[in-house]
């Protein structure tokens, strides 16, 4: 299915697509979100769960390595499989529930499980953004610089909102609250994604509704088996954070079989 792009020498050259601005927001109050725990996470290791410097370090360096090399797999199912669209929604989803769970202040178990949501809602949800942002623009549309010079403005004032009251809520209201607006963030978020979608259109719609539907494994639909290996990989990713010196060899080997397919992909293009 083509995608409904307005080319440029319309009258619409001057402006950009309301799209951009759905985009906008959606982006905004999730980077509130991400660098809220980005912020927060090594006080709240050492303050709340009384870690040592070099255990909470550890679980920070683990869980920002993970929640970066996340969106390769996410990307790649949006774009062979889901369509951005659904896969934003997907990891807005996971997101909300990896916040909540953060904002519950649980046992440690819980904890990790909390950063798992937000690394398996990362990969599918950071890419596919900017990915869909993309579909509004023609290769030679004059306005798509600018358009992606405002969308990383909605990035930079959502991690400034973050910086400037993160801590602050924290400090005055208590961890649970400070985690709790993230939740609330990204849901505003996610209510603005849906709101707009009006103004999406067919953008980002799966590339092959028949193969999303496809019952190929034990009569279970195609989108289904995404759904069970999300969960899956919740748990793998709570192990990996509870013994995270396991993240730098299993990071080794993920890097390496990337570039393989990477270079693999690249040659069958040619």
């Amino acid at each position: 299915m083509k995608d409904n792009i307005t080319m440029p020498g319309t009258p619409m050259d001057a402006k950009q697509p309301r799209g951009l601005y759905v985009l906008f927001f959606t982006e905004l109050w999730e980077r509130y979100g991400f660098y809220t725990v980005q912020a927060l996470l090594i006080l709240f290791l050492t303050k709340h769960f009384l870690f040592s410097d070099e255990r909470a370090y550890s679980i920070f360096g683990a869980y920002g390595a993970l929640i970066y090399a996340t969106p390769v797999i996410g990307g790649y199912l949006a774009d062979k499989l889901l369509g951005f669209r659904h896969a934003i929604f997907l990891g807005g989803a996971l997101f909300i529930i990896g916040y909540a769970l953060m904002a519950y202040l649980g046992s440690g178990v819980w904890f990790y499980i909390s950063l798992s949501f937000l690394i398996c809602g990362n990969g599918f949800f950071k890419s596919n953004v900017s990915s869909l942002l993309g579909r509004f623009y023609a290769e030679n549309d004059i306005r798509r610089d600018s358009g992606f010079t405002l969308f990383y403005m909605g990035i930079n004032v959502g991690s400034f909102l973050a910086t400037l009251f993160g801590a602050v809520i924290a400090i005055k209201f208590g961890w649970n609250i400070a985690f709790g607006c993230a939740a609330l963030g990204m849901l505003l978020g996610m209510l603005c994604f849906t709101i707009g979608q009006k103004h999406i259109a067919h953008r980002g719609d799966p590339p092959n509704i028949a193969l999303l539907k496809e019952k190929k494994y034990l009569n279970i639909p195609n989108v289904y088996w995404v759904y069970l290996s999300t969960f899956a990989a919740v748990a793998l990713m709570s192990f990996l954070l509870e013994f995270a010196t396991v993240v730098r060899w299993g990071l080794l080997l993920f890097g390496m079989l990337t570039i393989i397919y990477v270079r693999t992909y690249a040659l069958t293009r040619i």
